[in-house]
């Protein structure tokens, strides 16, 4: 059956011709529709929202969510480096030889590690304050 389809569809003249005109047309006729739906969906999203969302709104949402987020992650570091600290000074009050060695490297690593988080949040504040010098 199929062969005989095939025969059939191929012994028409311009079917080639129909073909790609069929599938010119549905694809004018979909992207027409995209571009209607983009259209009214955004209006509509605006409606709903209550105010107009251009490029601009949403890097400057994005620009305050990663700045909130790296803010958190840099306090999280910073506080690791305070336990590491303390654990360090007990380590060194409580221990012999060894462990206050053990105990003064902690206290290098913590400090270290504070010293890495107040940078890279100092970096997350500077680069928001470069984005917001060009608009966003």
């Amino acid at each position: 059956m199929y062969r005989r389809f095939k025969k059939t569809i191929t012994a028409l003249p311009g079917i080639r011709a129909v073909m790609a005109l069929s599938t010119l047309a549905a694809s004018w006729m979909f992207t027409a529709h995209m571009a209607f739906a983009a259209t009214s969906g955004t209006s509509a999203f605006n409606q709903v929202v209550g105010k107009t969302v251009t490029q601009s709104t949403i890097i400057t949402d994005i620009k305050n969510v990663a700045v909130g987020i790296f803010g958190i992650i840099a306090a999280a570091a910073a506080g690791f480096g305070m336990v590491f600290i303390a654990l360090g000074g007990i380590s060194l009050i409580h221990g012999g030889g060894a462990r206050k060695q053990e105990g003064m490297e902690r206290i290098r690593n913590g400090a270290i590690g504070i010293v890495v988080a107040l940078a890279a949040g100092t970096i997350a504040a500077l680069a928001a304050w470069i984005a917001t010098m060009f608009g966003a």
